[in-house]
């Protein structure tokens, strides 16, 4: 898809640490998983705000 993966730093003082959470609730989720295509991505991301 010609996405670059950006690693989280441990501390930002630009996002909330609620953010932090979230994002590293995602990161986990998303972890080892690969999508052959955006809606399987889009798909697989609903599941994890469902």
């Amino acid at each position: 898809l010609g996405w670059d993966v950006l690693l989280l730093l441990t501390y930002s003082p630009d996002i909330a640490s609620l953010d932090y959470y979230l994002f590293r609730s995602l990161q986990n989720f998303l972890n080892g998983e690969t999508f052959i295509s955006l809606e399987d991505y889009k798909n697989y991301l609903q599941q994890f705000l469902h």
